[in-house]
């Protein structure tokens, strides 16, 4: 969903409008066509109940502070239109899978090893924040085909405002 909406977005507040409740209607109608047809009515429903915080994350994420260096893609125009060349190439994939098992992460190995493209990126969306560190986990991780190049992204908040995952996002 969100790769059209970047796509169809020439710069950041052009992106975080697209959530603004009087633009949200526009938004829909753009990515409502590009989503397969057995998921559609699922993931339109999701969109709906999340814009209110989409649009909270992102109109607080672009607006610069002062106070702080960051690398944010929404506060910095150069990093918006890097993301938005990697969709545009096809470099960015979301995979829908459990990463717990021994079918989607494996598949992505396999995949890319075929290809002799090593992994980059991984990035979990601190889904791993949710369960332990299981063994199939590691392995799925180990497998992945990283190189010397290769980064671990993860989120961290300051233990004094450390985020209770079953919390909505505080801002």
């Amino acid at each position: 969903l969100l790769r059209e909406v970047i796509l169809a977005s020439a710069s950041p507040r052009e992106f975080v409008d697209a959530f603004r409740p009087n633009r949200f209607a526009e938004t829909v109608k753009l990515v409502a066509p590009r989503i397969p047809a057995e998921e559609r009515e699922s993931m339109l429903l999701l969109l709906h109940k999340a814009q209110a915080e989409l649009y909270a994350d992102y109109a607080h994420r672009v607006a610069p502070d002062p106070a702080k260096k960051t690398f944010d893609w929404l506060q910095n125009q150069d990093h918006y239109r890097y993301i938005r060349l990697l969709y545009r190439q096809g470099r960015i994939l979301s995979v829908k899978g459990n990463l717990l098992t021994d079918v989607a992460m494996p598949a992505i190995a396999e995949s890319a090893r075929k290809l002799d493209v090593p992994m980059r990126i991984f990035y979990s969306s601190n889904a791993d924040d949710h369960w332990e560190l299981s063994q199939r986990y590691r392995d799925n991780l180990l497998g992945l085909p990283f190189d010397d190049r290769s980064v671990l992204l993860r989120t961290v908040f300051p233990r004094s405002q450390k985020r209770d995952p079953t919390q909505k996002w505080q801002y």
